[in-house]
């Protein structure tokens, strides 16, 4: 299966959760929500028998992530 991997650290992660923009989308909209919501769950392992672009979104833009991503599916 193909899969995009996309990583953000922590500290961008949680300034970004707090975008209103998140809320419209019924995204979570608190850092104290975000805390609880990855302690509960392992974000940090890769899906295993899977394969494709990892991303790290806090240095790429959307739109190059959308290119780098698109450009994989292409070649496979």
């Amino acid at each position: 299966r193909q899969v995009a991997e996309l990583q953000l650290e922590s500290a961008v992660l949680l300034e970004r959760v707090t975008d209103p923009g998140r809320r419209e989308h019924g995204k979570l909209g608190s850092a104290e929500d975000l805390r609880g919501f990855l302690a509960e769950y392992d974000f940090s392992s890769s899906i295993p028998g899977t394969t494709g672009p990892t991303i790290d979104t806090s240095s790429t833009a959307p739109a190059e992530a959308a290119r780098i991503i698109a450009e994989h599916l292409e070649t496979t």
